[in-house]
């Protein structure tokens, strides 16, 4: 945490506190509904093809709008918790995904679930960056990077819950409670984030309303740090422009920008193409839907495994060249996935694999971009960096649905869409050499460590 104005001297500065692992098992359990939710329309969408007389090139709209939703949510509505605070941004957007969710089940028609599905999106793309930014501002100095993916876990851990749940509700009580089980599950979620989600303590530095010199001391000694006598001068905010993105492509950010940005852009692109698709090619391929929604289950449980082992190692090698790894061996994974997926075990060790390495890569650039802003533009650089990552998103499972409507083999698809891991790793590879040098603490003098 940033230390302020008058001395005092950090008890146990690496040493966790019950508050800060409430506080990122609350972000944990945010993200894994984020997971949930948008992996619900994949799971379902070989019913609502079937019911709806739709096509994958039409249903991939489904995806597609969500996703656009998901970077307004990101790029519009999260760069508010610099502005209101991160918590009741963040239960405004679990209010908004929640109420959507159930609508989404008593839809009847593509449209309509196009509508509410990109409505659902702007709730998780607020969540997205705002969970990221909350856990890199809580946990001790040396397991920011560690706690934004233990953060991120969620997500996937999310997901594959959501499929093996799935196999239960589809066939026995239809599409329809998948929806409204989801949309329950955040809205019971809102009274419990009101009683115990803190708000971020730099943010009420920033914003010095009455009474937050005592509530930013209770959570100080909370976590085993000195109470401040008196809070610092505000410091007038001048340096942040009426649209965030100015500020973002000013000289301090452009360049960091500009690569977060693309790195987000390449990885969404194959991410989104699988976490929309792997059920749909899986029948087409000849296996039965329930091997389909078991293989998007192990895709994303290999995520869960490759985020909590990749966090151990962040604290200890170099954050930019450990993505860039995880996501070149994510490339060679998805293309012998391409030769080797005819067999049912081979089929999910692979799937597992891609999973476990692409999605820990995903994580791990949550957790590096969290450090590359100030305190008063985190929410906001993490934010953009997603909602333009999600021009890759809505490309992805888009390009997915043409492709197979054109039927093109699953084999060339899984070499293509590779591909944009590849610029991925060469950006996050830059930065990481910007800012880590040779460890990972920031070096660089282009943002403020916080």
């Amino acid at each position: 945490m940033t230390e302020q104005a008058t001395p005092s001297k950090t008890l146990n500065p690496e040493k966790w506190t019950l508050l800060q692992a409430m506080t990122i098992f609350m972000c944990f359990l945010l993200m894994g509904l984020d997971g949930a939710d948008v992996v619900i329309v994949s799971l379902a969408a070989p019913t609502l093809i079937e019911a709806w007389g739709t096509t994958d090139a039409a249903y991939g709209a489904v995806f597609s709008f969500g996703l656009i939703g998901i970077a307004a949510g990101s790029m519009i509505l999260a760069p508010y918790a610099d502005k209101i605070g991160r918590k009741p941004l963040l239960m405004i957007a679990t209010a908004v995904i929640g109420i959507s969710t159930i609508l989404c089940g008593f839809t009847n028609d593509l449209y309509q679930m196009v509508a509410l599905r990109t409505v659902t999106g702007v709730g998780i793309g607020g969540i997205l960056a705002t969970s990221s930014s909350t856990a890199s501002e809580f946990a001790p100095k040396k397991y920011v990077a560690a706690a934004v993916m233990m953060v991120m876990a969620g997500y996937p851990t999310g997901a594959a819950g959501v499929s093996m749940v799935a196999n239960y509700l589809i066939p026995n009580y239809g599409w329809q409670s998948l929806f409204f089980v989801m949309g329950a599950c955040s809205l019971i979620l809102l009274p419990i984030m009101y009683l115990f989600m803190p708000e971020s303590m730099e943010f009420m530095l920033a914003r010095q309303a009455p009474g937050d010199l005592e509530r930013i001391n209770k959570l100080r000694t909370a976590q085993n740090m000195a109470p401040l006598d008196a809070l610092p001068p505000k410091q007038a905010s001048t340096e942040v422009a009426a649209l965030p993105f100015v500020t973002l492509l000013s000289p301090k950010y452009r360049k960091t920008t500009l690569l977060s940005w693309t790195a987000f852009m390449g990885a969404f692109f194959t991410i989104y193409f699988l976490l929309s698709w792997i059920p749909r090619i899986t029948e087409l391929s000849g296996y039965s839907a329930e091997i389909g929604r078991n293989g998007s289950s192990l895709f994303n449980w290999g995520a869960v495994v490759g985020l909590f082992m990749v966090g151990w190692f962040t604290a200890h090698w170099n954050l930019g060249k450990v993505i860039a790894t995880l996501y070149v061996i994510a490339t060679i994974s998805m293309i012998m996935f391409s030769q080797w997926n005819q067999p049912v075990a081979v089929y999910y060790i692979l799937l597992t694999t891609i999973g476990l390495f692409q999605q820990s890569g995903n994580g791990a650039m949550y957790a590096a971009v969290t450090q590359f802003y100030d305190t008063k533009m985190k929410t906001t650089g993490i934010g953009w960096a997603i909602g333009m990552g999600r021009v890759g998103a809505v490309m992805g499972p888009a390009a997915g649905g043409f492709a197979l409507s054109a039927g093109l083999s699953v084999e060339t698809m899984f070499v293509l869409f590779s591909l944009p891991m590849i610029i991925t790793a060469g950006c996050i590879l830059t930065l990481g050499i910007m800012y880590f040098g040779n460890g990972n603490e920031v070096t660089s003098n282009h943002a403020t460590k916080v």
